[in-house]
């Protein structure tokens, strides 16, 4: 017969285990031939979990991709104009206007009259505010106009590739798991010996998560959890 605990096969007449060391009564508590599954539904059960293992190392460089391409979309987005560069392109806008408008102003007093000369100055020195702020904000909207462009490229080339490389093995975690960091960790800790079973990842991750979001940390996963919701809605 077989231990009821270990699996371990016994003697008929054996008062306790010879391998985990649990105490045998003899009645129901030991297996006979005929109880075998037991002990198989706990090898299956470890087999499942090294399944989950290969489903995870095969998924991670898929996610770890997808989450490259939301970090170069996120630097897009927030790649705007630089305060610094603004000012600087308000002044230079500025003394432009003043050098078009003083030259506009020498060529009419001379080829006209002093008059119209002084009457065209008046107008554009006027103006000259508009100047500082329209350069700036013209290179504002023809970095955001290029910013788009790159965005939208690169959000075709995410297409393309879940396109090529979706497999079932992306799905194997629950849905709220399923981006590169919690992946990453998972996988992680499963294979360092710090989890047991998917669950107790799931807690350690859960645990982990906390403390990141404590840390002030927690920007980036964010960005990774809108990223697969995006590519593949509820």
């Amino acid at each position: 017969m077989f231990c009821s605990n270990c699996g371990h096969e016994i003697n008929a007449d054996a008062f306790f285990c010879t391998n985990c060391g649990k105490s045998i009564n003899n009645n129901n508590t030991a297996y006979t031939n005929d109880a075998q599954p037991e002990v198989e539904t706990a090898n299956t059960s470890q087999d499942d979990l090294l399944s989950i293992m290969k489903c995870l190392e095969k998924s991670l460089p898929i996610y770890k991709q997808i989450s490259d391409f939301n970090e170069k979309e996120q630097y897009y987005r927030n790649n705007g104009l630089n305060p610094i560069v603004a000012v600087a392109l308000g002044i230079a806008g500025l003394f432009a206007h003043i050098f078009i408008t003083m030259t506009l102003w020498f060529i009419f007093t001379c080829t006209v009259s002093p008059a119209f000369g002084n009457t065209i100055r008046d107008i554009l020195m006027k103006l000259c505010l508009i100047s500082a702020v329209l350069l700036p904000l013209l290179v504002y909207m023809l970095k955001q106009i290029d910013n788009d462009k790159k965005i939208h490229k690169l959000q075709e080339a995410e297409q393309t590739y879940i396109s090529n490389n979706i497999c079932d093995e992306m799905f194997v975690l629950p849905e709220d798991y399923r981006y590169y960091t919690a992946i990453n960790y998972i996988y992680r800790t499963l294979m360092d010996g710090r989890a047991d079973s998917l669950k107790e990842a799931l807690n350690l991750y859960v645990e982990q998560l906390d403390r990141w979001n404590h840390q002030q940390i927690s920007m980036k996963i964010q960005r990774e959890i809108s990223a697969y919701f995006r590519l593949f809605p509820r």
